[in-house]
């Protein structure tokens, strides 16, 4: 896996299927979400799968975030499974920018450590599903940077953005 540094509040999402002359709209929920989680604070698509952060969301402590990943089957997105940083911590804002590619997502996470911040790839595996890859983070990184406040990912590469990280 390469890697890069670059310095550089909805509660539903909603889907338009383009593929045909009417669009179809589809309303995505959190199924356990809260009126603060921020469901769809960042949103990504591609062929097979779609995924939506929620930054807000408490399972690792209040602001942890999360990440849901949602199947296409058939032009209609189900749930697949819903993730949480390993080292995941209150106040984290895990799921605050999200992307796919493939089999391969990645989340920001832009407060975690003091807005150090952090992004995370996760894999599909046809066994456990979408597992902890890598966590991205320079050892050097100052307090503040808010590495993760955005992510991409293309096949083996990921960019990463720290827009407060300062000049050397």
């Amino acid at each position: 896996m390469k890697t890069f540094l670059v310095s550089l509040f909805s509660l539903s999402v909603l889907l338009f299927h383009t593929a045909f002359a009417q669009p179809i709209e589809q309303k995505i929920t959190a199924f356990d979400g809260g009126a603060f989680q921020q469901f769809g604070i960042s949103v990504s698509i591609d062929d097979m799968y779609a995924v939506v952060g929620a930054n807000m969301d408490d399972d690792n402590g209040s602001n942890s975030g999360s990440l849901y990943i949602y199947e296409n089957v058939v032009g209609f997105l189900t749930l697949e499974q819903k993730l949480i940083a390993d080292d995941g911590a209150a106040d984290d804002w895990f799921g605050w920018s999200v992307d796919i590619d493939s089999i391969t997502a990645i989340v920001g996470a832009n407060a975690k450590d003091v807005n150090k911040g952090a992004a995370y790839i996760f894999f599909r595996d046809p066994g456990p599903g979408w597992i902890q890859q890598q966590r991205l983070i320079p050892d050097n990184l100052e307090d503040g940077a808010r590495l993760g406040e955005s992510v991409s990912v293309i096949g083996d590469f990921a960019i990463v953005g720290a827009p407060l990280v300062t000049a050397n």
